[in-house]
């Protein structure tokens, strides 16, 4: 008998699920889905973006160091 509960199993899934898809579109790859009983592939494009663990460490990052590039920039250089 596993301990974990379907809820649990059901939103691990839709986690992975959800990063796989957004992997495709930054990657700029399409995703195929079953709609209407048919094969349908989405293009990249046409994916909504999706936010994903880390991204926001990322971001605070890249503006810190665009800071500090501004910022050596600004700074007076002596002759």
């Amino acid at each position: 008998m596993s301990s974990f509960s379907n809820e649990f199993v059901t939103r691990i899934g839709e986690t992975a699920v959800a990063e796989a898809i957004e992997t495709h579109r930054r990657m700029g790859r399409p995703i195929v889905v079953w709609q209407d009983n048919q094969v349908r592939w989405i293009a990249p494009e046409d994916i909504e973006p999706i936010e994903l663990p880390g991204d926001a460490e990322v971001r605070a990052v890249l503006l810190r160091q665009k800071e500090r590039n501004e910022a050596k920039l600004e700074t007076p250089q002596l002759p």
